[in-house]
């Protein structure tokens, strides 16, 4: 089995949203942040896995850096 169709183990970090109750934003986030995890942070193996565009991964990444950051502004 490649390290891309390994399951998830247990200490790896736990699902952090509860669907139902979770918006297809916060569920796309947690689907590419786990995702990286699992493939060693490569956001071609994660685009791969998530058929999705490597662009679109890394856009979403500096999206989720600039609201982090705003939120600590605010904090």
């Amino acid at each position: 089995m490649d390290d891309d169709e390994r399951p998830l183990e247990d200490e790896e970090r736990p699902l952090q949203l509860k669907v139902p109750g979770a918006t297809i934003q916060e569920i796309e986030k947690e689907a590419i942040l786990r995702t990286l995890d699992h493939v060693g942070g490569s956001t071609t193996a994660a685009a791969k896995m998530l058929n999705m565009s490597v662009r679109k991964i890394q856009y979403k990444l500096k999206e989720y850096r600039t609201q982090a950051a705003r939120h600590a502004q605010h904090a």
